[in-house]
């Protein structure tokens, strides 16, 4: 039945009886189910709130128990194709003007309890607020409490990197090259705009040895209606469990359709409110996007995030990737990374990366989620006790050694480090200590390796000698030959 039938029906409508029902399914949400067993849209006679109400329909049917509040509402509103056209503007001006200012005034776009108030409340004395220690999800790569970038072109493992991450956080596995450092179990929201959940995202997070009780995602019909700058939605999914440590949104920009502001101004309308869900619940965001360069070259996401990771290939190598730093605001710039993408299942392999010209910048340790290293790598370790039986060694040299002595059968030295790690496991009291110490024709510094008892170990205190006392400094405490 169209319209102007209806509009011709008895008893007669009532405007103001109209705007009454949308305002208490506004100030209650909890009525609309009865609401709609006694009211239909088809039962509005005016355009604009019959507009209204189907899109208050929509929005509980899509986001279930989500707070539908006239800030939210508003923005579906200007969504919808013609409304403004229908006189729905003024209708929804009228609407809430007939509302108490409280539910008026709500903003989904703030975070729960930072609502606006007087404005006493709007400001406040940094002589009262105490200082905090700067946190870290990855140290020193993902800080908590801020937003993180990991960028870079398509088939660089971009969203297997984030399902890494949250692998090692529902498990509370140290991350690779920090294994030192303690990494409580926490909860991890996984938005992924692209990836099918079933197909996809849920086999990744089985391969990496997640703990899926602790990894949260949206609905398909909510994902479907989220935009990036809907705040109050993402906030309730991190809100539901207490220990949530983690936020991952994959492809942010697919979401950031249907936004209105143009240009930077939209980006900044996007960022800045989720670094402020970042820093109220105290998690880290990650968002992966497409291309370095692109996200850089962005004003708006450049000033915002604090730190920005390139997935690249390694020219040297075609089935190698890097993860090299951009941006970080908040640390000393930290290594890149190298990594693989498992042929057997699809996650993450790390690997060793070391510098021909900088190999002072090798990790010291390696860590993976599948547990200890293997036998093999004792045997390595004990091959390389021998090794260095007689002295300090060049790693140059020892590498060398280990391809020949099949210690070492690729590219990786994931195995050499291995070993080094697990020496004072099978002789105790001893371990390998590295140094850089002049060697060659032109007395360069190298790094060397030598074994020292665990109580001479400096590590953290490299030694650097000069070439007249060599033979003094780098004499080791179990051989007597040098270099």
């Amino acid at each position: 039945m169209n319209r102007l039938l209806r509009s011709l029906q008895l008893p007669p409508r009532s405007f103001q009886a109209e705007q009454a029902v949308i305002r208490a399914v506004l100030s209650n949400n909890e009525l609309l189910p009865t609401v709609r067993k006694l009211v239909s849209a088809n039962d509005f006679h005016n355009a604009a709130h019959e507009a209204i109400f189907r899109t208050i329909q929509s929005m509980h049917d899509f986001c279930g128990r989500r707070k539908i509040d006239a800030e939210w509402l508003a923005t579906k509103l200007a969504e919808r194709e013609g409304f403004r056209e229908i006189g729905g503007d003024a209708a929804f001006a009228a609407i809430l003007e007939g509302m108490p200012r409280k539910t008026r005034m709500e903003d989904p776009g703030q975070l729960a309890g930072d609502a606006l108030g007087d404005a006493e409340d709007i400001s406040v004395c940094l002589a009262d607020v105490e200082p905090s220690e700067l946190t870290w999800l990855w140290k020193p790569r993902v800080p908590i409490g801020c937003l993180t970038v990991v960028a870079g072109p398509g088939g660089r493992g971009k969203s297997l990197l984030a399902i890494d991450m949250a692998s090692r956080v529902t498990t509370g596995t140290p991350f690779f090259d920090t294994p030192e450092v303690p990494n409580p179990k926490g909860s991890v929201v996984l938005i992924s705009a692209q990836d099918p959940i079933k197909t996809v995202v849920v086999p990744r997070l089985v391969a990496a040895g997640a703990d899926r009780s602790r990894v949260r995602t949206l609905r398909s019909k909510a994902l479907g209606r989220l935009r990036l700058d809907d705040i109050a939605m993402l906030d309730e999914i991190v809100a539901e469990r207490t220990d949530t440590r983690l936020l991952i949104i994959d492809a942010p920009l697919a979401l950031a359709a249907g936004t209105t502001a143009p240009g930077h101004s939209r980006q900044r309308s996007l960022i800045h409110p989720l670094g402020a869900l970042a820093e109220t619940h105290g998690i880290a965001v990650v968002l992966v996007t497409q291309g370095a360069e692109r996200t850089l070259s962005s004003v708006s996401w450049g000033n915002s995030v604090r730190a920005v990771w390139s997935a690249a290939r390694d020219d040297g190598d075609t089935t190698r990737f890097l993860l090299r730093p951009l941006k970080n605001n908040l640390a000393p710039e930290a290594p890149k990374l190298a990594y693989r993408i498992s042929e057997e299942a699809p996650r993450i392999d790390w690997e060793i990366l070391v510098d021909p010209d900088d190999m002072s910048r090798a990790p010291r340790y390696s860590a993976s989620l599948r547990g200890r290293a293997p036998e093999k790598s004792a045997r390595a370790a004990e091959w390389l006790w021998s090794h260095l039986q007689n002295g300090p060694v060049p790693i140059q040299q020892v590498v060398f050694a280990a391809q020949q002595a099949g210690i070492l059968l690729g590219d990786s030295l994931s195995p050499l480090y291995n070993a080094k790690n697990r020496l004072p496991e099978i002789h105790s009291g001893f371990a390998i200590e590295q140094f850089e110490a002049p060697y060659g024709e032109f007395d360069r510094p190298f790094i060397h390796w030598k074994v020292v008892p665990t109580t001479m170990l400096r590590n953290d205190e490299p030694i650097t000698t000069s070439a007249q006392d060599t033979s003094a400094t780098l004499r080791s405490p179990i051989g007597n030959s040098e270099p």
